[in-house]
Formats: C-alpha cells, sequence, structure tokens
C-alpha cells in the first residue's frame, strides 16, 4: 500500500524524465495550488536512507518551487524500475497535454515496459523467444493484451494505440525532435513521415518549414514528372474533387480510367 508523508521540495532528486516541463502548465498549476493548495500529492520513492527521487508529478513539483513552498505532500510508491517508470508514463498519459510524437513515443514506451514486466511475471516468453536484436518473434511481435490495457490507460481504440506507436517506431528520433511541438507535429503529417526513409522525412520537414507549410509532403524523385506530388495530392482530397478529376481524365483526356487501377 502508497503511504503519504511529506517531503523537502529541495531533496527530490528528478532524474530522465519522458517529457520537459511546460513552462505555461507550471504557471496554471501554481496559481492553482496556491489557491486551493495540492489536491493530489506527487509520488517519489527512497532508494535509501536520506534520498527521496520522483516518480511523477513534476509540473506540481515545478509550481511548489514557483510558490517557494519548502515541503510538499508525497506518496511514496514501493515499485522496481519498470513500475516505477510505467506509473510516471501512464501519468502523463492521463493527465499530460501530450502533442502526437509525445503520445506515440509514450505509447511506445509503455510497450517495451509491459513486455519487460510480462516476461518477468510469466505471461510472455523469456529472452530465448526473441530474436538475436532482442526483438518478440513475429508471432510474440504485438503481446496480447497490451493494446487493450493501453486502450484504457488513454481512452481511445486500439486501432488508435497501435498507430500511435508505430509512428514512433517509423519516425526518426531528430525528425520527431524536430517537428515535436510545432505546427507539423500532427497525427496526419506523422503517418506521412512514417512512409518514408529517414533522410527523405529530414528533407520532407526541412522543406515545410522552409515554407511555412503545415503539412509535410514527400520529395518527387528527379525525372517523375511531378507524379508523386500528383498522387500525394490526390490522396489528400476530398471526394469531391476526386469525382472532378475523374471526370476531366475522362471526357478531356479520354482516358480509359480502368486501366489506372490506383485511382480507383
Amino acid at each position: 500500500m502508497p503511504r503519504y508523508s511529506t517531503a523537502y521540495v529541495a531533496d527530490i532528486e528528478v532524474r530522465e524524465r519522458h517529457r520537459a516541463p511546460n513552462p505555461d502548465k507550471v504557471a496554471a498549476l501554481a496559481e492553482s495550488m496556491g489557491a486551493i493548495g495540492l489536491q493530489q500529492p506527487i509520488s517519489v520513492y527512497w532508494p535509501e536512507e536520506g534520498r527521496v527521487v520522483l516518480v511523477a508529478g513534476l509540473h506540481r513539483l515545478e509550481a511548489a518551487k514557483v510558490l517557494g513552498w519548502t515541503e510538499i505532500h508525497v506518496i511514496e510508491v514501493e515499485m522496481d524500475d519498470v513500475d516505477r517508470e510505467l506509473w510516471e508514463i501512464d501519468e502523463n498519459l492521463i493527465r499530460a497535454d501530450l502533442t502526437p510524437t509525445e503520445e506515440g513515443e509514450h505509447l511506445k514506451r509503455r510497450k517495451e515496459l509491459w513486455e519487460m514486466r510480462e516476461v518477468r511475471v510469466g505471461q510472455l516468453g523469456s529472452s530465448g523467444d526473441r530474436d538475436e536484436r532482442g526483438r518478440f518473434t513475429p508471432e510474440q511481435e504485438q503481446p496480447e493484451g497490451f493494446a487493450s490495457e493501453a486502450s484504457d490507460v488513454v481512452g481511445k481504440s486500439k486501432r488508435t494505440v497501435n498507430r500511435a506507436i508505430e509512428r514512433a517506431k517509423k519516425v526518426a528520433p531528430e525528425v520527431r525532435d524536430a517537428i515535436r511541438g510545432t505546427e507539423l507535429d500532427t497525427g496526419v503529417n506523422l503517418d506521412e513521415l512514417a512512409k518514408m526513409e529517414p533522410a527523405e522525412q529530414q528533407k520532407a520537414v526541412k522543406t515545410a518549414k522552409a515554407r511555412g507549410s503545415r503539412t509535410v509532403t514527400p520529395e518527387a524523385p528527379k525525372g517523375d514528372g511531378g507524379y508523386r506530388s500528383i498522387m500525394y495530392a490526390y490522396a489528400h482530397a476530398g471526394p469531391g474533387a476526386r469525382e472532378q478529376f475523374h471526370v476531366w481524365l475522362v471526357t478531356v483526356k479520354q482516358v480509359d480510367f480502368s486501366k489506372y487501377s490506383e485511382l480507383a
């Protein structure tokens, strides 16, 4: 059972986090905590006598520092490293306004931790069921139960959870960092970037930023006559625009539409 107590704010160690504190959120929390106090204690653990380490509640801790508090209410949690990190991730997924990039990264890491925990308790295969790179074999690539559990945590469908994880897997870390928190940090853009190779992802983001665009588009290969640009526009057009394009192909260009299954 968790124990409730207090700790000195200055003594609480903050180790590497999944998310940096948002100054606006810290300011808003400081205003709220100054008016009505701390409604939810932060989570900590004591690795040894005289040391206290934060598990979850970084924004509340930073707000307490802004307010000049010397002590803060805490919940002492007795968990191992895997469960403590899961606690932090779940609190971020539930409480924080994560961007699509951050949500995908959190869910991807959550899946990795979930697999570690399930192996530990014997629900998944051991390391002998993994390939030479430490990944689960194909039949265990998506452990049964993870998407359902994560779906319950974030309040989104299993399909949405799996799609967010795929974005985090396929979009290069440096590209995620480049769009994090910007107007390019959207699900649509992440899906488009996930279709590209890392070098192409970087070019697409650099081009979008240079143009002040809110969308990323793949660079058309030299000599393709703009084919990929046309296909990108078609893929993102609405039903009405597509219908007009079909009519133009048939009536103006006299194209035998049945030959072009890619446009169907």
